[in-house]
């Protein structure tokens, strides 16, 4: 039995340890983790984060609540726009690539962090763009992918360089988009990306603890404003999801496994936290 690859053909057991040589300099090439334990002189009861989306409903709510968890939590936000409350921030101007972004963030933690590494990489970052097959559906996929696939893009890389082993690296998918998004079909597709990205990340490399948040509805003033005639008691507040983040950031052992997809649901004002499975 033979196997064709790049026009010549080769047995079995010569395609086998080409696949094996390919993997042995994958993992030769890939950029080193920082190594970060414990024990050291470092205070462990303080975190470094940063959080991709931090001038936005969820975003804001996650910086606030991290530096009141503790003061000495330091937090660059990355976002269009400045927060105050955020230790450090990045302003991404429009038009910037998504490399030149990812630049800018290392750069900013180094001044910030210098040679420590990053404890957290959280993107909260995203929007929503309704839409069908129509003229303007060329648009809205680039508008979706620059929000919300880009910018996970941007954490993923980030991640690779500056998270410390078993760092927790947060995506924000769809709990909508696992079934079909006829009427937000940009979204739709920008959303099942990332949540490829993520079981990628986890199958590939597991000195990273790779989450999902999975939202039905996020109780924001845009939301509400685009769908008013909603039963707000079944959106989830950005509260609950601050709460939930800042437990893993602070906590690890309460993180659930990397590779985890977590769906988020409220029904009359409570939250639901699940573990998916089969995405």
């Amino acid at each position: 039995r033979v196997i064709k690859l790049q026009r010549k053909q080769y047995s079995v057991a010569k395609t086998t340890m080409i696949a094996n040589r390919l993997t042995r300099f994958k993992r030769m090439t890939r950029t080193k983790k920082p190594q970060y334990r414990w024990h050291s002189a470092v205070n462990v009861d303080s975190r470094n984060v940063v959080i991709i989306g931090g001038s936005g409903s969820l975003g804001r709510n996650l910086v606030s609540k991290l530096r009141n968890t503790n003061p000495q939590n330091k937090v660059i936000s990355v976002d269009i726009t400045r927060n105050d409350d955020a230790q450090g921030n990045v302003i991404i101007s429009q038009g910037t690539s998504p490399l030149k972004s990812s630049h800018q963030i290392t750069e900013a933690c180094k001044q910030e962090f210098g040679d420590t590494p990053l404890d957290s990489i959280i993107n909260v970052a995203g929007g929503f763009v309704p839409g069908n097959v129509d003229d303007k559906i060329f648009e809205e996929v680039d508008i979706m992918m620059d929000m919300n696939l880009k910018s996970s893009l941007i954490a993923a890389y980030i991640a690779n360089r500056s998270l410390r082993e078993d760092g927790l690296l947060v995506f924000t998918g769809s709990l909508g988009c696992l079934e079909p998004t006829p009427y937000a079909i940009g979204y739709g597709l920008s959303k099942v990306a990332v949540h490829h990205l993520a079981k990628t990340l986890a199958a590939d490399d597991e000195s990273l603890n790779v989450v999902s948040i999975l939202p039905e509805t996020i109780d924001t003033q845009p939301n509400r404003k685009s769908m008013p005639d909603s039963d707000f008691s079944n959106w989830t507040p950005p509260e609950h999801i601050s709460e939930k983040l800042t437990e893993w950031i602070m906590n690890p052992p309460s993180r659930p496994e990397s590779g985890k997809f977590i769906g988020i649901s409220t029904r009359q004002g409570a939250t639901q936290w699940k573990e998916l499975s089969n995405i």
